[in-house]
């Protein structure tokens, strides 16, 4: 996600993806800098001339950041906007632009099952399970053409076994729905840790 600047008021300096470089990111501050992490971009913008103080910009900001600070525009007649930042790229998948909101939202629950059952989320299986119920829900919708199904012979959705911790046994399901013929299917497999 990617904050364009309008008034700066809503965008921390330090902390918000604000800068467009190979990917949005905050700037880099100088090493003899003190670092608020309270501080808005608006309080980098003078308010009179409704451009850039570019020397407290030079005086927070690392030399290698200070240009594309400078260049970003400001548009103080408007609030900051939050933007996908992978919206413009044209070479992203039809499937896989799709399935964003799922992809967050296996993110989320990765990162809650990390804060409060302390089970180390597998990246790879995150984006598996987010792209799999992005194509079930896209398909039965309609918004997705059967063809663009992502399917097992699809290299990104390699299945990668992980062994339960400790000495208990893991239950892995697998579902399939087809909609044209309204067949479905489940299976299910228990293994233990050595994966028997």
């Amino acid at each position: 996600m990617f904050k364009k600047i309008g008034d700066g008021r809503n965008t921390r300096v330090w902390l918000d993806n604000w800068l467009l470089d190979s990917s949005p990111r905050p700037p880099m501050y100088r090493q003899d800098a003190v670092v608020d992490l309270t501080l808005s971009v608006n309080d980098l913008i003078d308010r009179h001339t409704s451009s850039w103080n570019a020397d407290l910009v030079r005086q927070l900001i690392a030399e290698v950041d200070v240009d594309l600070v400078l260049n970003t525009k400001i548009v103080q007649s408007r609030d900051d906007s939050l933007i996908s930042a992978c919206s413009q790229k044209q070479n992203i998948g039809v499937s896989l632009r799709l399935s964003f909101p799922w992809l967050l939202w296996h993110i989320w629950k990765a990162r809650n099952k990390f804060c409060f059952e302390q089970v180390q989320p597998i990246a790879l299986e995150v984006v598996r399970k987010a792209r799999e119920e992005a194509t079930v829900w896209l398909n039965l919708h309609g918004y997705l053409p059967e063809c663009l199904n992502t399917s097992a012979s699809d290299p990104e959705s390699t299945v990668v076994w992980s062994k339960p911790q400790g000495p208990g046994l893991k239950c892995n399901i697998g579902v399939s729905w087809n909609g044209s013929s309204s067949v479905s299917g489940a299976s299910w497999i228990i293994r233990n840790s050595r994966g028997k």
